[in-house]
């Protein structure tokens, strides 16, 4: 994987992209659209200027060099944002990785983010197989949703969503 960066020589300090964002977040875990937003800014030593730049979304971080989701091409803009095309790519519930690439207007500086990712929601209704959990003693307490842990036996990753509801009904201690 070559990373390739800007260097401003008058003061030494390296271009880079930063806050790499998908859906205005860093590293988003709840992502619920087939077209996400990508934006962007640069630090270092305030001489690069954006011509153009590509986006490259992979299903996995050794994918990125030749992306098998999307690959949004070559994009004249200055500016650091772009949405992705709906190319019907996106699974619900799963990981996805992500790169900008930026160069100026003579392509003799080019700028590579380093690789961001981010996750997709469940985004129809029917990915939702869960549990509701609730206290029937108590009515006036409202019911919550839990993703069965049997169905994700053994797991790596557990994403657990929550809401407060109020004061504890019981201890467990």
């Amino acid at each position: 994987m070559i990373f390739l960066t800007a260097c401003d020589t008058r003061n030494g300090r390296e271009d880079v992209i930063i806050d790499a964002k998908c859906e205005y977040a860093i590293s988003p875990i709840n992502v619920d659209t087939q077209m996400p937003r990508f934006n962007w800014a640069y630090s270092g030593g305030d001489s690069f200027v954006q011509h153009a730049f590509k986006i490259a979304v992979a299903s996995d971080e050794s994918k990125i060099d030749s992306p098998d989701i999307w690959n949004s091409g070559e994009i004249f803009s200055s500016v650091p944002a772009y949405k992705m095309d709906d190319t019907g790519f996106l699974e619900t519930d799963r990981e996805y990785y992500w790169r900008v690439t930026a160069w100026n207007a003579d392509s003799s500086t080019v700028i590579t983010s380093r690789i961001e990712h981010f996750r997709t929601a469940f985004m129809r209704r029917s990915d939702w197989n869960s549990v509701w959990i609730t206290d029937v003693r108590v009515p006036s307490v409202p019911a919550f949703n839990v993703r069965s842990f049997a169905e994700i036996i053994p797991f790596v990753t557990v994403l657990a969503y929550s809401l407060p509801i109020g004061e504890p009904i019981a201890s467990t201690s």
